[in-house]
């Protein structure tokens, strides 16, 4: 009997012994939400993925998740938040040997912005529940929530006024890719105009002749710099974000090809999205609305620097449509030379009033 009690405390301490030092050996962990980019409220799952390729049973672990404060779960339990402000998603489960599971999480962020993922720890118990060791997992994923969608029909209808405009001065301005011919030379036009091998041909200068511009060309320009932001400001900020994305679409459903630039700064590694070139189509939109969820509360640059970049690269034709949270007069010098180079005027929308279109 003695002896059967020494042979079940051994194998009890043996065990205790695997599960102390070489069960955690053996327990990994991974999580990644199965979408990047998201509408604000929009459902998605944070995967994760637990495995014990251990030979020896975990009969006790506990998984705390470190996820976004603002992170809004179906989990009846409300997160816990730690030291660093992040929220915690506390779970306790036990995992056979060689085995894992995978554990999805429905979650939403319901605001506009960029959130990361900061891995886990998990606490592995011993078999007698007296000592518990923790293992951390340091992983960084991210989502980006785009700004929230307005109903894009006033802007629409106000873009069509302003294209309706563009389209009867498209006549008075030439397109300089669209060569028709040549003509003489008049001592008007600008040296890289001729063209050499015709006027050797003809033995006298020449310069070509262009077709008018038949397609009307928008760039989009967001100013983020306000001063100092307080919080009643921050409202303004994301009406704003979400106008941007307001014109956006509204120049993708009447299919206008557009660039865009802008002063915002941008948290994450997103490369030269101060400016996107001129195009169209989903991929281009959501280029742009990454950058918008991404962007912070500071700009890069001052609004004057940011017109005064737009001014250097302005073209005869171009339409200028500038959001901006509210009039600034300090401006208006620059706004007056991209005019004077594209021969529109500027297409002004401002936060604080609504959103509407207005010409400078």
């Amino acid at each position: 009997m003695y002896l059967l009690l020494f042979f079940i405390l051994v194998i009890l301490a043996l065990l205790e012994f695997l599960l102390i030092r070489k069960l955690p050996r053996r327990i990994s962990y991974s999580s990644v939400p199965d979408r990047r980019n998201l509408e604000p409220g929009e459902e998605f799952c944070l995967v994760s993925t637990i495995e014990n390729s251990s030979i020896i049973p975990a009969f006790s672990l506990k998984l705390r998740e470190h996820v976004p404060q603002e992170l809004v779960s179906r989990l009846p339990k409300r997160p816990i938040v730690d030291d660093c402000g992040y929220a915690m998603l506390c779970s306790s489960f036990y995992l056979m040997p060689k085995k894992k599971t995978v554990r999805r999480t429905p979650v939403t962020l319901p605001f506009r912005g960029r959130y990361l993922f900061r891995g886990a720890d998990i606490l592995v118990g011993d078999f007698i529940g007296v000592k518990e060791t923790r293992l951390s997992f340091q992983q960084i994923e991210e989502v980006v929530v785009f700004p929230k969608r307005l109903d894009i029909g006033p802007m629409c209808d106000a873009l069509g006024s302003l294209m309706g405009d563009v389209s009867v001065r498209r006549f008075i301005f030439e397109d300089p890719i669209l060569t028709v011919g040549f003509r003489d030379y008049t001592g008007r036009e600008p040296m890289k105009a001729i063209n050499w091998k015709q006027s050797a041909r003809m033995r006298s200068l020449m310069v070509n002749q262009y077709d008018h511009t038949t397609d009307p060309s928008v760039t989009v320009v967001l100013n983020v710099d306000y001063g100092t932001w307080n919080n009643r400001d921050f409202e303004l900020l994301e009406k704003l974000f979400s106008y941007t994305r307001m014109v956006c679409e509204a120049l993708e459903s009447k299919k206008i090809r557009y660039s865009f630039i802008t002063n915002a700064a941008t948290a994450g590694t997103i490369g030269g999205w101060s400016k996107v070139e001129e195009g169209l189509g989903e991929r281009h939109l959501s280029i742009i609305l990454e950058g918008i969820g991404r962007a912070s509360r500071d700009p890069r640059e001052s609004y004057e620097f940011l017109l005064s970049r737009v001014l250097k690269t302005a073209e005869q034709g171009r339409t200028y449509i500038v959001l901006t949270p509210t009039r600034d007069h300090r401006c208006e010098r620059e706004l007056s030379g991209i005019e004077t180079v594209s021969g529109n005027p500027c297409a002004m929308l401002y936060a604080d009033e609504g959103g509407e279109l207005t010409w400078n």
